[in-house]
């Protein structure tokens, strides 16, 4: 039996690459995000590659209750090997925002990336298999405390601190979770329109390795926590980030 792959936000970037990884590898994948005409476009792309699995899709906000439950009902009680959490984004706050802006802006996110993959996980956690393989997608901002994006950043570290509370609960079940945290990875959609030539030059410049990370950098990464033969790793942020970030004591 193939093995079966639920990747939340995985229409574009980071998501994309990583069912078309999971497909070329034989497994059943579903694609899941708020936009249908984009995920019935990547699932086209990702057939195109080729690769013995299948790519299937289902459109729901995975902070909404009901449309969680719309996802889980559409597998149909089905069994599920992997679980991929990278539904999220970020928003720009005015620097004159009022405290009514402010406080919305905060809810927005901490929505956005952390009940995204909160509630997914609660809902499919009986489905899961044994060994199951929960991924959740991180950011470095979640260690640099990126100040653009603080609300964004504090979201991401609540995640790391969720992955590890879970990795307790869920191991004496065999089902592992862990973080991955992208550094600068342009080709997303959280970087799309927001970061002009001259400006993704410069982000690239202090990166040890000496070039910005690919979607696929990340695919590959996830794919590791997600290997059957990974269950002795659990409750681990992993930096996937060119250097930016080493080890911390």
């Amino acid at each position: 039996m193939p093995r079966r792959v639920v990747i939340t936000g995985g229409g574009t970037g980071i998501g994309k690459a990583t069912a078309a990884r999971f497909v070329a590898q034989g497994c059943e994948v579903r694609i899941v995000g708020r936009r249908p005409e984009v995920l019935a476009q990547a699932a086209e792309q990702i057939r195109a590659l080729g690769g013995s699995g299948t790519v299937l899709t289902h459109a729901g906000d995975m902070t909404e209750p009901d449309q969680v439950r719309g996802m889980v009902d559409s597998l149909d009680g089905q069994r599920v090997d992997v679980l991929v959490l990278n539904a999220g984004g970020s928003a720009d706050l005015p620097q004159t925002a009022s405290l009514e802006e402010i406080r919305d802006h905060w809810f927005t996110l901490l929505s956005k990336n952390l009940l995204s993959a909160v509630l997914p996980t609660e809902a499919l956690l009986p489905q899961l298999n044994n060994p199951g393989r929960i991924v959740a997608v991180s950011s470095i901002a979640s260690f640099t405390g990126n100040g653009a994006f603080h609300a964004y950043a504090s979201a991401k570290g609540a995640m790391n601190t969720w992955v590890v509370g879970l990795a307790r609960r869920l191991a004496p079940t065999g089902i592992t979770i862990n973080a991955v945290a992208p550094g600068y990875v342009p080709d997303t959609g959280f970087w799309v329109g927001r970061t002009p030539e001259f400006l993704a030059t410069q982000a690239a410049r202090p990166i040890p390795v000496g070039r910005p990370g690919t979607p696929q950098d990340i695919a590959d990464a996830i794919a590791y926590f997600a290997d059957e033969n990974a269950g002795f790793v659990t409750g681990q942020t992993l930096n996937v980030s060119g250097g930016v970030v080493l080890a911390r004591s």
